[in-house]
């Protein structure tokens, strides 16, 4: 799988993180994290060089000269869809959707490629490496507040993967539970800046807490170094039950921290210039998970045949929390994306103070390409229709 360089703990946000020089010093030795938000805001700061340094440590070609020249109702395009990470078991419906013809049926070729962490692939897709591809609510605003050209076209998981697990003698069922406790956490991860949103919703101070650096593997909370660890609910924790391990668990969404997840977005001008096969690839995509959703036994089979060394029952558990998390609301279609809750996770990274300008709502996502279209009674009140621009800082 693709590599990308070790990044450095930036010193002013560790400092406005509150972290120890012991922490930093540990945070700096780790391997790159799966959304490694400071990644994505000092590949930003230093902008020309972002896209250069991405290119060349992701070992990626390619540009919007490989984009369909032309589009019609009768062409078959082939698009390549990059996921922002392994295609591990959540990203089954991606995968299913090409090896089960569901791209071709709506006439449209999708060749997927993996990638390594959202906000690369938000500057991947904003260079025009790629033409659309998964990202992350976190990672979208944060290039959109930086002048990416991205936007969200579908809203895959509606409510944050983010949970708190912990073996089930650590009584620990509610931020309240958190005081005294040893966290395992990844500094610069997506998670990780959600649980610090936690502790400051309810008035806990990261130092009430014991904070120990870790890694995505959830083998750490079994030592009994740790009261429990930050992960993804359909990663960390599938992972363990499905060894056999109690776990118990809390959401941060139940505790009022809920920014969208992973998401789909596309390159700006791609979605101008052929909005037909941003339209025939979502539809393949709402089709591949709605099979995936009646048929779970069957994409199970069809996924374990192509990855032979994942654990069946990780996969099972891997895919009842995905498919949990992507419920769409009420009355709408998959991938359906609502003005009120960009706004709420633009407002969550300005408070923790990862964006410095906050983008309208409104220029960060279009629901105009979901295969069911939003009807105007069935939008939010202010909502938005269309692609609107974005300033550029």
């Amino acid at each position: 799988m693709a590599k990308t360089a070790a990044i450095s703990y930036p010193e002013e946000l560790a400092a406005s993180l509150e972290l120890s020089d012991e922490q930093v010093h540990r945070v700096s030795n780790q391997q790159p994290c799966r959304d490694l938000m400071m990644h994505l805001r000092r590949c930003l700061t230093l902008f020309p060089t972002a896209f250069a340094v991405s290119l060349v440590w992701l070992g990626c070609q390619g540009s919007s000269a490989d984009w369909p020249s032309a589009e019609s109702e009768h062409a078959v395009p082939s698009v390549v869809f990059a996921l922002d990470w392994a295609a591990t078991p959540d990203y089954a419906p991606f995968l299913i959707a090409h090896e089960e013809g569901f791209d071709r049926r709506h006439g449209v070729n999708i060749k997927i490629v993996e990638g390594n962490g959202a906000p690369n692939n938000a500057i991947l897709i904003s260079n025009g490496t790629y033409p659309i591809g998964t990202c992350s609510g976190f990672a979208t605003v944060i290039g959109a507040s930086q002048g990416l050209q991205i936007v969200s076209v579908a809203a895959i998981l509606q409510t944050s993967p983010v949970v708190v697990f912990s073996l089930p003698q650590a009584g620990i069922e509610e931020p309240s539970d958190l005081r005294g406790k040893r966290i395992g956490v990844r500094y610069g991860s997506e998670e990780f800046y959600q649980f610090r949103a936690l502790l400051r919703k309810y008035g806990i101070r990261p130092g009430d807490v014991r904070e120990v650096a870790v890694d995505a593997s959830p083998q750490a909370l079994l030592t009994g170094d740790l009261d429990a660890v930050t992960g993804y609910r359909q990663n960390q924790p599938a992972q363990l039950r499905a060894q056999g391990v109690a776990l118990d668990e809390f959401e941060v969404a139940d505790f009022g921290i809920d920014p969208y997840g992973t998401n789909v977005i596309a390159n700006r001008q791609f979605l101008e210039q052929h909005p037909e096969t941003i339209r025939r690839v979502l539809a393949a995509v709402s089709d591949a998970w709605a099979y995936v959703r009646g048929s779970s036994q069957e994409a199970a089979k069809k996924y374990l045949e192509m990855h032979a060394d994942t654990d069946g029952e990780f996969f099972a558990r891997s895919l009842r929390a995905t498919l949990a998390l992507s419920a769409a609301p009420a009355d709408r279609p998959f991938g359906f994306q609502a003005r009120g809750r960009w706004a709420e996770t633009a407002d969550l990274l300005k408070v923790l103070d990862l964006i410095s300008n906050e983008p309208a709502p409104e220029t960060l996502f279009t629901n105009d390409f979901l295969p069911a279209s939003v009807r105007p009674d069935l939008q939010e009140p202010g909502g938005q229709r269309g692609i609107r621009r974005a300033s550029t800082p």
